[in-house]
């Protein structure tokens, strides 16, 4: 099977490019170019009051953590195995104390050398990267057929561009997930899709732990919707992904422990976590006011995943506003499409979504899925628009993408093609 057989969005990248791609590429490129290049000269302060430039050792970002990490992945592989092994020994003490990262950023910081010396490497290969899977998405966008004006819109998002500034591992597990759902996910299973898609799962997982819901849905997903898939296709792909989840869920299972306890100490709008599980309506009875808390807290969370949320610590207020301000785009999206579309995609971001729902949100978990999200936000803003023009017959008509498992291009529901507008 040769990659021109695939018959992917990833397939026909260098072969279909319209006007529109091209543009909306060159913007994409010229963005990102501009901010480096821009930082390089006037270094930007993030939240916690370091300097964010390509050119300065970046501490943002958990670096801490993955410098931490890297200490023990140069250490003794049998100490590391016998590390996790200790881990669950009664009574669970450790729990707390052997916390690792994913080896991907580790192993990008030995490769490329990343010291306050000598940053440039990776700060490059970390602008190509993002660029790359911009290109990637603005491409599946317009065989959507999306319009100049959006792609335009997608190709200049601040928060990509900032995370590549970062040498964010953000940007990377995001190429990982676009491998995954432009193979695997727009399109038919078969052998060389099931193969690259297990495969960059496995890649997002070893980048970071929210990969492993990508895994966990081709489980499902080939168990659903892909009953022609031989049997044999079926049982081999379930062993080795049951395999996988098992291994990375025990890997991962501290950092998991370590995320939720410290999340229940973190706040949503000034507002502790603790409140808004007790209850935050005092005056309010019991069964209105932990409902209603609850709620307020699944709003806030939802909030802070598309970056409409303040900065954590001393971010100018500039910096804020432009950060956020896409959150306006993306909200109508994400609502969107957890409640508006069939069950295929919803469940895809439902699973991807959960492990940074349990604990602190914002919009870098979005980041991977931020392109889907963001197509389903030219939805729901052409939904209005027909609205507010009188076609009610939009909704029947609304682009299924993908939506199903063999969907090829964008139709309507009569089967003829149409632009989002």
């Amino acid at each position: 099977m040769t990659m021109s057989n695939l018959g992917s969005s990833l397939g026909k990248v260098p072969w279909t490019v319209s006007k529109s791609v091209v543009l909306a590429c060159f913007v994409a490129l010229f963005a990102r170019l501009a901010v480096f290049f821009y930082m390089i000269a006037y270094p930007v302060t993030n939240e916690s009051g370091d300097l964010v430039s390509p050119m300065i050792f970046q501490r943002g970002a958990d670096h801490r953590f993955y410098l931490d990490s890297l200490a023990i992945y140069q250490g003794s592989f049998s100490d590391f195995i016998a590390q996790i092994i200790k881990t669950f020994d009664a009574p669970f003490s450790n729990l707390y104390k052997f916390v690792t990262s994913g080896p991907i950023l580790p192993m990008l910081f030995v490769i490329f050398r990343y010291s306050s010396e000598n940053t440039l490497p990776l700060s490059i290969a970390t602008l190509t990267v993002g660029t790359v899977t911009a290109w990637l998405w603005i491409v599946w966008l317009d065989r959507l057929q999306v319009r100049l004006r959006w792609l335009l819109a997608f190709a200049i998002l601040p928060s990509p561009i900032w995370y590549q500034i970062n040498n964010s591992l953000d940007t990377y597990h995001a190429l990982f997930v676009a491998l995954f759902v432009l193979v695997f996910l727009d399109g038919e299973a078969n052998r060389t899709r099931v193969a690259i898609g297990l495969g960059a799962g496995t890649m997002a997982t070893l980048a970071k732990p929210n990969g492993l819901p990508l895994i966990i849905f081709m489980f499902i997903d080939i168990i659903l919707h892909h009953s022609t898939t031989r049997k044999w296709l079926k049982v081999a792909f379930m062993t080795g992904a049951a395999a996988i989840m098992a291994i990375f869920f025990l890997f991962y299972m501290t950092y998991l422990i370590s995320f939720l306890e410290s999340s229940s100490h973190f706040s949503f709008f000034g507002v502790p976590y603790a409140r808004y599980i007790t209850g935050m309506y005092e005056s309010l009875p019991v069964f209105l006011d932990l409902p209603l808390s609850w709620f307020s807290l699944i709003a806030a969370k939802m909030l802070y995943l598309v970056g409409l949320r303040p900065s954590y610590g001393v971010t100018p207020i500039d910096i804020v506003l432009i950060r956020s301000a896409p959150g306006l785009i993306l909200l109508p999206g994400l609502l969107w499409l957890l409640f508006k579309r069939p069950r295929r995609i919803a469940l895809f971001i439902l699973l991807f979504l959960i492990p940074p729902f349990l604990g602190a949100t914002q919009e870098r978990y979005l980041l991977p899925v931020m392109p889907i999200v963001f197509y389903y936000s030219v939805v729901a803003f052409g939904a209005l628009q027909q609205a507010v023009l009188g076609r009610r017959d939009y909704a029947d008509r609304i682009p299924v993408a993908i939506d199903t498992a063999t969907s090829k291009r964008v139709t309507d529901g009569d089967g003829s093609g149409r632009t989002v507008d």
